[in-house]
């Protein structure tokens, strides 16, 4: 017998509704206790940000107390302005809770922090979106650790190569990405199968509010470290097929300081760079 369309499943239970205002509440009070409770507050930069590295911190930060996520709503408990602040400079404070900024609550002292963020590092792989620290080059050769059943896959990620014997080549120079501008979700794929970790975790400082110096507030750390960071990375890395010592097959990098905008680049240079957008690193960070 067919269905009749005025035949409408009417549910038995009921659920409990989330009481947004009352959450938000409650976490604007939280916000106003952990001013109360601590010494310092620091507003954090997380870069390339993984749930797993989040727990990491978490757990090596257990006397203090971290907040992400819902960055107006925190900026408001803090105050908006000089005269709804809880504390002095906390308005200055508040203005700095922006995309991937998170707020840590605590009583160690600044460079006590700074140095537990800098061990904190971790290498991991690009994302689409990401912008490349460097340019990529892959160059040609036998790639015995592709599978031969993965032609025609690399194939549609833009890759020259073709079967010899059973084994893929690669018959050219490749360049996978460039310095500065945002990976697609093809050059990440490739990132990966070369095995190559572009992406790297890591939480710095943005500024440091300290109550007992009568609210005075740091708001100039992150400038250093960014910095330093694009000098120590390399304009362009090469990866070319090697085997090592146990027989297998790996991508070895090879760190170059030109970079191929400066000259130099490979025929596909033009091919994979299309579409790409350039990326400025105030942006990124």
């Amino acid at each position: 017998m067919p269905k009749s369309k005025r035949d409408r499943p009417v549910p038995l239970t009921k659920t409990k509704k989330r009481r947004s205002q009352d959450v938000k509440s409650q976490l604007m009070e939280r916000v106003r206790d952990l001013v109360n409770s601590y010494d310092r507050i620091l507003v954090l930069c997380i870069d390339n940000m993984r749930s797993s590295k989040l727990q990491m911190l978490r757990a090596e930060l257990k006397d203090s107390k971290l907040l992400l996520g819902k960055n107006r709503l925190i900026a408001k408990a803090l105050g908006l302005t000089p005269g709804d602040e809880l504390q002095p400079n906390l308005h200055r404070l508040s203005r700095l809770l922006r995309n991937q900024k998170a707020l840590l609550f605590t009583n160690r002292s600044l460079a006590a922090v700074s140095e537990l963020l800098a061990g904190l590092t971790d290498a991991d792989f690009a994302r689409s979106g990401f912008a490349a620290v460097n340019s990529v080059e892959l160059m040609p050769g036998a790639c015995p650790q592709w599978q031969h059943s993965m032609e025609p896959a690399l194939r549609k990620l833009g890759l020259p190569v073709r079967l010899v014997k059973g084994v893929i080549h690669l018959e050219r120079p490749h360049l996978v990405c460039r310095r500065g501008r945002r990976l697609t979700p093809e050059q990440c794929e490739v990132l990966k199968l070369c095995q190559y970790q572009m992406a790297e975790f890591r939480v710095r400082p943005v500024a440091c509010w300290d109550k007992a110096a009568g609210g005075r507030l740091t708001d100039d750390l992150l400038s250093e470290t960014a910095a330093k960071a694009a000098a120590e990375a390399p304009g362009r890395v090469r990866l070319t097929s090697t085997v090592l010592d146990d027989g297998l097959s790996y991508f070895v990098p090879e760190l170059l300081d030109d970079d191929p905008d400066d000259g130099g680049s490979s025929d596909d240079d033009a091919e994979m760079a299309s579409g790409d957008e350039e990326v400025d690193d105030d942006e990124e960070a």
